[in-house]
């Protein structure tokens, strides 16, 4: 990476992009979970991080990695469509990458839940959380690093990055959190 900013007002912009190009951005390459088998390592059920990294999180080109809440998904891909059109490659990582919990309820219904029930193993169920938020976690700080610029779409329902790091009061996000204190 070599340089971030902040967007504080996002509306000020008067980015207006039609719906069509924003659906579009939305789907263009999102992975899809295939069965847990893909992800074995081996017969004793050891997920292997490094094959569901590459599914699931890919490394994709991109000259802009945008940071923002999730409540602001309509705004940063309006933005993201809008730099596009200018002809940077713009990564969003919702619009590129599956969602972890879908990958967690998989994991959890085959190895932690207790036989014959439908409570989970608390212990199992944290480790299972853990591991993969670790994998999505060091694919953001990956794809973070192999952008050229990073751009935080600081709103109201998200934080500023001033307050991410000295006031932990204001954190919405862990994700958000991570992001801004990696960069």
């Amino acid at each position: 990476m070599y340089l971030s900013l902040e967007i504080k007002d996002f509306d000020h912009l008067n980015i207006e992009v039609n719906e069509s190009k924003k659906s579009s951005f939305r789907t263009k390459s999102k992975a899809r979970l295939d069965g847990l088998e893909r992800y074995i390592l081996n017969k004793e059920n050891v997920l292997n991080a490094t094959e569901i990294q590459k599914h699931l999180f890919p490394t994709v080109e991109s000259d802009i990695f945008l940071s923002h809440a999730h409540a602001d998904e309509d705004k940063v891909i309006s933005l993201a469509v809008w730099l596009e059109d200018m002809g940077f490659q713009v990564f969003v990582d919702s619009c590129v990458w599956e969602n972890a919990f879908d990958l967690l309820r998989t994991i959890d219904e085959k190895h932690c839940k207790f036989k014959n029930s439908e409570t989970y193993n608390y212990q199992k169920r944290n480790f299972s959380t853990a591991n993969v938020y670790m994998i999505l976690n060091a694919a953001l700080h990956h794809m973070i690093q192999k952008s050229e610029l990073f751009i935080f779409l600081g709103t109201e329902q998200s934080l500023t990055i001033e307050k991410s790091i000295e006031d932990q009061d204001f954190l919405k996000s862990p994700w958000v959190f991570s992001e801004l204190t990696f960069v």
